[in-house]
């Protein structure tokens, strides 16, 4: 059991350095993974003493409560989320109606040339 833990162990921390230098490389941020000397930090290992709790339940219930308290939402990108809804509605109404414009136009000059032609001949 404990080779297929160390395996595990390298298999993990091979993907978490490969997952690290593809974001870095892309030009983005590791946002969601830590990195290898993060998961090693004794401000990681006093946290997890700290939010482990006496049961599988505890525990799930301070992680809650320390992220309710300390992971805040990015306002700034509600906004932008609003503002690109509205953009998204007033762009399909503007393509609804330079589509759907021209072809209610065809169809009643169609329509007024059948009329004209009926007029025409009775």
């Amino acid at each position: 059991m404990t080779k297929e833990k160390s395996i595990r162990a390298v298999i993990d921390a091979v993907l978490l350095e490969v997952i690290d230098l593809l974001t870095r490389y892309f030009g983005g941020k590791s946002q969601f993974l830590p990195s290898l000397g993060e998961l090693g930090s004794e401000e990681i290992k006093t946290l997890s003493k700290r939010l482990k709790g006496k049961s599988e339940k505890e525990t799930l219930n301070n992680l809650l409560e320390w992220q309710t308290k300390n992971i805040h939402y990015w306002v700034e990108r509600g906004y932008l989320d609003s503002s690109l809804h509205l953009l998204i509605v007033f762009g399909l109404v503007f393509i609804f109606i330079f589509i759907s414009a021209p072809i209610m136009v065809f169809f009643y000059l169609i329509l007024a040339r059948i009329l004209s032609f009926s007029q025409i001949y009775h």
